[in-house]
């Protein structure tokens, strides 16, 4: 109690990352992953479609405060989405936060 809640640092786990030109072929890529890692079921509710999919989803989280978003990105890696994250998602989510 007492402490300012603007001096919080606040971090949030987005879950598995893939970003593709279209929604259906990063569907398709998740799913490979999943399947890769076990063959778990694909959660629900994932980053997953094309970077204004992820600019869409992403949007909330500076605007309720938090400052810090951890993509997970499990092997295969997958190169493509971490290289769109970083160079065309991130961006505009940092420029509208």
């Amino acid at each position: 109690m007492g402490r300012n809640p603007a001096e919080i640092e606040r971090t949030a786990s987005l879950g598995v990352v893939v970003i593709r030109d279209s929604r259906q072929a990063a569907r398709k890529v998740a799913k490979a992953i999943f399947a890769q890692n076990g063959g778990a079921a694909p959660w629900e509710n994932q980053p997953v479609g094309t970077p204004e999919d992820l600019v869409a989803f992403l949007q909330p989280y500076p605007e309720i405060g938090y400052h810090h978003l951890i993509g997970g990105f499990p092997s295969p890696y997958d190169e493509e989405s971490m290289t769109r994250f970083v160079t065309e998602v991130a961006p505009k989510v940092n420029a509208a936060s």
